[in-house]
This record gives C-alpha cells, structure tokens and sequence, in this order.
C-alpha cells in the first residue's frame, strides 16, 4: 500500500480517536474530562427558552387582523431567543459534560480567589457563586475557557452525545461563541423537525 492509500485511514483513525478521548486541555492549561450527556437534555435546556409571540396587524383591505412573522421587532426577539437557546445548551454541556481533570500550577482552582475581579468590577454577584455549580459553571465560563475553547468544547460535547453529523452540523450553526453572537437560526426543539 502506498502512502496515498494510507492518509485517508490515518485521517479516519485520527477522527476516531478524538471522539473517543475523553480529555480536553483548554488554553488555560486546565484538563477537563468530558462526559456523554443526553441530547434530550440539551433538547429541553433550549425548549425552556420561550418563543416569543408573533405580532398581530389589522389589514384594513381584509378588515381583519393576522399575525404579522416579519415585523421587526419579532425577527429580533427570535435572534434573541436563539442566542439564549445556545447559552442554555451551552451551561447544560458545562455542569453535566465535563469533570476538571487537572488545573496546572499557577491557574486558581474553581473553589479559589479567580472571582474577586469580577465580583469587584460587578460582573457577578455572590448570588452567581452561591453553590457549586453556579461557581463551577462562572469559573469555567469567566477564567478557564479562553479563545476558541467553547467551541471545541461544545463540538465535542455533542459528538459524545451519539447524535448523528447531520444533527451536530444543526446544533452547532445555533452555537456562537458568546462574544460573537449574530442572527442565528432556531435551535431544534423538542416536538420540532
């Protein structure tokens, strides 16, 4: 067998490999050890994001009102909605897909001091550090996850999930970074197509 026949079955070891590595080093230096989760829970974690309503216009030509889906204001709404739908999915990946493997020396462990500069500038309140997981959850999404990491981590989280290509492929068009948010289409719901 020459090397040409040899590089697509490496490329597809490669790919298999990785889905079935159950660490991620973030930027950080911080290794996480990832967890299959339901795609159910990430399904419901975006339903409980509600639709907002359509708006209704009165058409005088047909003396009626009918509701009107490209107002403005809705179309921004949906945009919004979305956006909250991936935040949501993306806390959801965080507290049931990933356990810290290691934290390297010299980066604070999620239970030390890494949240003063954000309680002092007002970032977050003690209310978003009150338990475990709201701590954990504003560690990893303020001071471990740097760069691209949401992103890989996301990805990998929903390969784990066993959902087919296709379906990671819809997941994660719904999926932007969160500084990086645009228009972004509906994320797939439970009871939707």
């Amino acid at each position: 067998m020459d090397v040409t026949d040899q590089e697509p079955i490496e490329a597809a070891a490669s790919a298999v490999e990785e889905v079935q590595d159950d660490t991620l080093t973030l930027q950080s230096g911080v290794v996480l050890r990832l967890k299959p989760i339901s795609p159910g829970l990430l399904r419901r974690a975006a339903a409980k994001i509600p639709e907002p309503e359509v708006p209704r216009v009165y058409l005088d030509e047909k003396q009626r009102e009918e509701e009107n889906p490209n107002d403005p204001r809705y179309l921004q709404a949906l945009g919004e909605r979305s956006e909250k739908q991936a935040l949501a999915q993306m806390d959801v990946a965080i507290l049931y897909g990933t356990d810290v493997k290691l934290v390297p020396k010299g980066v604070l462990k999620s239970d030390g001091d890494w949240a003063e500069p954000f309680l002092e500038d007002r970032i977050l309140s003690e209310v978003d550090l009150d338990s475990f997981r709201k701590r954990y959850l504003n560690w990893m999404l303020f001071y471990a996850l740097r760069g691209s990491d949401e992103a890989k981590l996301f990805a990998r989280i929903i390969a784990l999930c066993g959902l087919t290509e296709a379906e990671v492929a819809e997941v994660m068009a719904s999926f932007r970074s969160r500084g990086l948010w645009g228009a972004n289409p509906p994320v797939p719901t439970e009871g939707s197509s």
